[in-house]
């Protein structure tokens, strides 16, 4: 059975292969266990450290270089090179006098690659700068909550216009989605909360090669992955700050997109991290990509729309949030990733709709003959009567207005 732990009983070394992944961290603390020539649990006894201190960055070492395809103890020395991936291994062992000859195929788990990309993104986290405070707005209306709907953004993706009708690029997109914000946050009602509601693929591609995550399809792109993760960075604590200036509170929905499955990990990560020392703003956690959020009689769920189809969402929501569903008699569902609009019937108890994208058509939407109108919208809730009002914003009408 493959193991992602140090070999038990066994000393440990400082393995050249394994070191190179090895943060300061890691490194220190494996050098320490090897000088001890002990256990780890004696060596931290004998050093004066709280139970794990040294076998936990170890574990994570031994983890992040099997995923690597480098586990020693588990027979896997065939390093992985960058950019591919861990899917599976397969070895093969002769026949002895006790075992007949076989094969062994091991496969990475799901949760277990994410539990590993989680680890490593928190151990990055450390050490970045957390934002200070924002004064709080002078007066809102306690009752209600705007929701700020964007989706399907597709940061980093390349559109010209005379394929899909318009220009796209990361400046282009930074520049049109700031000027949508403020145009919301100046003609919506002063709520107390403010949902900043990112229904996923806000950027366009997952790695540093420009291909979907799962289908490994070629995408059209507008910059390297660096300059996406910039982008992104930019554009969500400028509209972060922007929303506490105007809302008592900020709650924010980095949503997973079929595009974006690694990427809205990191993307909530380094959220909570900056903003750990604010508590007007709260970062929407969930390691699966289904999110629902109360408010008063009101819920508001939320899918990209990748793994369940609409008609199947509020069967799937009422499983999920039983509770909530339970409390709330208002229940709003929102998903993206087809561009298009899509209102479906209240009869299952929730209204679902998709959501259209301000981001214009690529090379694949505009070849096989996609249409849709490029718009985003900000809705009113009230605590207690639902849906109140909405604002649909179009690029022309941020021309028109000048913002």
């Amino acid at each position: 059975m493959l193991t992602f732990t140090p070999p038990e009983g066994e000393k440990l070394v400082l393995d050249p292969q394994m070191l190179q992944w090895a943060t300061e961290n890691q490194r220190k603390a494996l050098e320490a266990v090897v000088k001890s020539g002990k256990s780890i649990q004696q060596t931290e006894k004998d050093l004066g450290l709280y139970k794990d201190a040294l076998g936990r960055p170890i574990r994570r070492l031994y983890k992040l270089a099997a995923s690597k395809g480098y586990s020693p103890q588990n027979d896997m020395t065939r390093i992985i090179p960058d950019p591919f991936t861990l899917s599976g291994i397969s070895t093969y062992y002769e026949k002895t006098p006790t075992t007949p000859a076989q094969w062994v195929k091991i496969k990475l788990e799901d949760k277990l690659r994410y539990a590993a990309m989680l680890e490593g993104i928190q151990e990055a986290m450390k050490g970045l700068p957390v934002l200070p405070p924002v004064q709080h707005p002078i007066y809102s209306v306690a009752e209600l909550l705007n929701v700020h709907v964007f989706t399907d953004y597709h940061i980093g993706m390349r559109a010209w216009d005379e394929e899909g009708g318009a220009h796209w690029d990361i400046e282009t997109a930074e520049i049109l989605i700031i000027r949508a914000f403020q145009y919301m946050l100046d003609h919506s009602p002063d709520a107390a909360v403010g949902f900043i509601a990112q229904l996923g693929d806000f950027a366009h591609f997952d790695s540093l090669r420009p291909v979907t995550p799962t289908s490994g399809h070629i995408v059209d792109a507008s910059g390297h992955y660096t300059e996406i993760v910039r982008a992104v960075i930019r554009i969500m604590l400028k509209m972060i700050s922007m929303a506490l200036a105007k809302y008592a509170r900020v709650v924010v929905l980095m949503a997973e997109g079929n595009h974006d499955i690694a990427s809205s990990v990191w993307m909530r990560e380094l959220l909570k991290s900056m903003f750990a020392e604010e508590p007007r703003v709260e970062i929407v956690d969930s390691a699966t990509p289904f999110y629902a959020f109360e408010w008063g009689q009101t819920m508001i769920a939320v899918h990209h729309g990748h793994a369940k189809k609409l008609p199947d969402m509020p069967k799937m929501f009422a499983n999920l949030f039983a509770a909530m569903w339970g409390r709330t008699t208002k229940r709003y569902g929102k998903a993206g990733h087809y561009h298009h609009e899509i209102v479906t019937g209240e009869d299952s108890g929730m209204k679902i709709t998709q959501y259209p994208t301000l981001a214009p058509n690529d090379s694949h939407s505009a070849r096989h003959g996609y249409s849709s109108n490029r718009q985003t919208s900000v809705e009113t809730y009230s605590a207690r009567f639902g849906k109140m009002s909405e604002l649909v914003v179009t690029p022309e009408m941020l021309q028109e207005s000048g913002s």
